[in-house]
């Protein structure tokens, strides 16, 4: 076989752009590279002059100026390889014709131009480095193929998270046994930080049912439905349980989600669109016990330690829950859509994805459940579980939706935009979002 060698210069001066003549542009050439060989070019300098020294040293030696080098390498940026490139001993080896260029995979990207927000087109245009599966998973214990034998393996939990909420997961595994798929927005040096967090927490060391899938940095704002779905798309089971990652469920809440599944969608053959909602609550205390039952939680609710989620600042994202009802109620009941409803829920995995145009904060949930209510989708409100919302300082995507009135402007045109597009897609079906829309407008 024969191997070029080729010296590859990454440049950084210009970031790719739209003109396909352009020689900077990224040209793919990965099924040139046969072998990627580390090697120290300089072994004999690691010997001085009339040292006398046995291969084991040596190995060692070399063996740790190798992982000096890793580290240093491993702690780097990896989009820097992302930039154009320009190949400077093989001109008579490499045809830029013969490649596909990169710059294709952005322009078939359907990505929504909204005048005014520019900061957010730059960022739907990114490709983002992907790493599913980043630290060990067993596959073989359950498939989304199996027939459902063992319910514990028919519901995964999906949720995403950045760096600063890492040490949410061992709060979560110690309350959720079930599989869970977790899309992680990291840089390459938190990625690293996450192996070692990992390996050394004797909750998650031996947990092989939890599949972290790193979304590398990259961009201005948080790709939270792309995070999402990226959650999604690596869950292994037929449904899956949504919950942000500040959230705690009660314990042994899989064991009711497996009972109201085989409920609502085993026994009833799945032959309606039906959507579970996990009632949402939230506390502001720090160090409080949280109740694992229905009637611990009636009883922290009745001297205010537990409320509704969000009942005061933003009652329109779970009022159509209906707490009142649920309080008193022991059956599971159907709620109808409301304008802004964004509970937490169960759902197959097979139905519609989150829209990847909401970046940031704002709308991202609550256009996924329009979206469910426009397919037909019934919400039925599942009255012996609860999720709790843990207090935490704000995002700073939260801190820059307050703070920044064009970032609120692109929010609600994003808006606009996806009501107009489910309204043409669904028509007599989604006059009421157009309603929705006009209020928007007026407001």
């Amino acid at each position: 076989m024969n191997i070029k060698l080729c010296q590859v210069i990454w440049s950084n001066n210009d970031p790719i752009n739209n003109d396909s003549n352009n020689s900077n542009t990224f040209e793919s050439f990965n099924h040139l590279l046969k072998i990627a060989h580390f090697n120290y070019p300089i072994k004999a300098d690691m010997i001085t002059l009339n040292e006398i020294i046995d291969d084991d040293q040596l190995r060692l030696r070399l063996k740790r100026q190798f992982m000096r080098m890793y580290r240093y390498y491993q702690n780097l940026d990896g989009t820097i390889v992302q930039t154009p490139v320009k190949l400077t001993s093989c001109s008579n080896y490499y045809n830029p014709t013969t490649f596909t260029h990169k710059i294709n995979q952005i322009n078939s990207k359907n990505i929504i131009t909204i005048d005014g927000c520019e900061e957010f087109s730059e960022d739907l245009l990114k490709i983002h480095r992907i790493h599913p599966y980043y630290f060990k998973y067993n596959f073989s214990s359950f498939s989304i193929n199996d027939n459902v034998t063992n319910m514990k393996n028919h519901v995964s939990l999906v949720s995403q998270l950045t760096f600063d909420r890492l040490h949410r997961l061992e709060e979560l595994a110690i309350r959720w046994l079930g599989p869970m798929s977790l899309a992680l927005y990291l840089t390459d040096r938190e990625a690293t930080l996450l192996i070692e967090y990992i390996t050394n927490s004797r909750v998650l060391q031996n947990r092989t049912n939890i599949g972290y899938h790193i979304v590398y940095v990259d961009g201005k704002f948080y790709p939270i439905n792309l995070l999402r779905n990226i959650a999604i798309k690596y869950s292994v089971t037929e449904f899956i349980f949504h919950i942000d990652i500040d959230f705690l469920p009660q314990e042994n809440i899989i064991d009711s989600i497996e009972k109201s599944i085989n409920e609502h969608f085993i026994q009833n053959n799945k032959s309606q669109n039906i959507c579970l909602v996990v009632p949402a609550f939230e506390t502001f205390k720090n160090h409080l016990k949280l109740p694992e039952t229905k009637n611990d939680l009636l009883k922290s609710w009745e001297i205010g330690e537990i409320l509704p989620f969000r009942h005061k600042i933003w009652s329109a994202g779970h009022m159509s829950t209906n707490y009142s009802h649920w309080k008193f109620s022991n059956n599971d009941y159907e709620v109808q859509w409301s304008a802004d409803y964004e509970p937490y829920v169960i759902v197959s995995r097979y139905t519609t994805m989150f829209d990847e145009i909401f970046i940031g904060f704002g709308w991202n949930k609550a256009s996924y459940i329009m979206a469910l209510d426009a397919l037909g989708y019934k919400f039925i409100v599942l009255t012996n579980v609860f999720l709790i919302h843990l207090p935490h300082p704000p995002s700073f995507e939260v801190f820059r939706y307050r703070m920044n009135s064009v970032y609120k402007s692109c929010i609600d045109k994003l808006k606009l935009d996806f009501i107009k597009r489910l309204a043409k897609k669904h028509g007599v079906q989604a006059l009421k979002y157009l309603q929705f829309r006009k209020d928007l407008q007026i407001n």
